[in-house]
């Protein structure tokens, strides 16, 4: 049962690391060939909030044309309860396309990623909350409570990643009162590289917020 009092640091403090996959080694293995970079460029990321989501693409680009990548926080209605035990089940997503991308963005590879997720600040002060993440089996990562503006949040981080493709965790948010928050504060940042004769790096963040479903009278 989550607590009604907000933990402290030290006692929800979390660093979790999973053991890395020969497909995994392999790619960082084949990072170490890519040659020195210049960066990190910034680049802008274009966020698009719908009922389901936060979604963020970088660079912004026109229809026909995929960029370099994009990150989501998306909310699973069907595997939310807004009833008690109230439980908001989110996916976390951090996507660099690598050849799948568009010319001039081809061949990026995800140097690490992060994401910031909590509730508004007054929440977390009055009721706390517990946050849980199930992790794919790779890469290394780590998850830990950190505070920024005042607010208390989960920090979900990869600083070794060295291969592009997707990367998604499936995050439970559980309220520790009532009514629950109207809404999570969320934020994403990523860094990616590229080798060859178009060596570049370049780093993209953002921060929105998801809206939750309305708790029952």
């Amino acid at each position: 049962m989550p607590s009604n009092t907000p933990s402290s640091d030290s006692e929800t403090r979390r660093a979790l690391l999973a053991t890395l996959g020969t497909g995994t080694a392999a790619a960082l293995a084949g990072c170490a060939g890519r040659g020195p970079v210049a960066g990190p460029k910034e680049v802008d990321a274009e966020r698009t909030v719908e009922t389901s989501g936060v979604d963020w693409e970088f660079p912004p680009t026109d229809d026909d044309t995929d960029g370099i990548g994009y990150a989501s926080v998306e909310l699973d209605r069907n595997r939310s309860t807004v009833r008690p035990p109230r439980e908001y089940r989110l996916t976390l997503n951090a996507t660099v396309r690598g050849e799948h991308a568009s010319e001039p963005y081809q061949g990026y590879q995800t140097d690490w990623f992060r994401f910031r997720v909590g509730p508004p600040a007054a929440y977390a002060t009055r009721h706390g909350f517990e946050m849980r993440v199930e992790p794919p089996p790779w890469p290394a990562f780590s998850v830990r409570y950190d505070r920024r503006a005042g607010r208390r949040e989960l920090v979900v981080e990869s600083e070794q990643f060295g291969a592009d493709g997707t990367i998604t965790f499936d995050l439970l948010f559980v309220p520790g009162g009532s009514p629950a928050p109207q809404r999570l504060h969320c934020s994403f940042a990523v860094q990616a590289s590229r080798g060859g004769a178009l060596a570049k790096t370049v780093k993209a963040d953002g921060q929105g917020t998801l809206a939750l479903p309305s708790s029952p009278n």
